[in-house]
């Protein structure tokens, strides 16, 4: 089941069919560094998942990847 309601959405089962996460490719370490240091800000705890890709979600349980591009 497609859930785009918002507010009070339930948080997505690993493994179920559906949108896992969005992906977002920065050029640089630089740029990921930034966007880990920022995160205070929001309020939105960082996990890296390795040294070229993190992610963080909101409250609503939607993940955003964020990684360095491949050359």
């Amino acid at each position: 089941m497609d859930e785009w309601f918002g507010k009070g959405l339930t948080k997505r089962q690993q493994g179920l069919p559906g949108l896992a996460y969005y992906l977002i490719e920065v050029t640089s370490k630089e740029e990921l560094l930034i966007i880990d240091h920022s995160t205070p800000e929001v309020e939105a705890p960082i996990t890296w998942l390795n040294s070229s890709e993190l992610e963080f979600s909101d409250p609503y349980g939607i993940v955003t990847r964020v990684r360095i591009a491949n050359k």
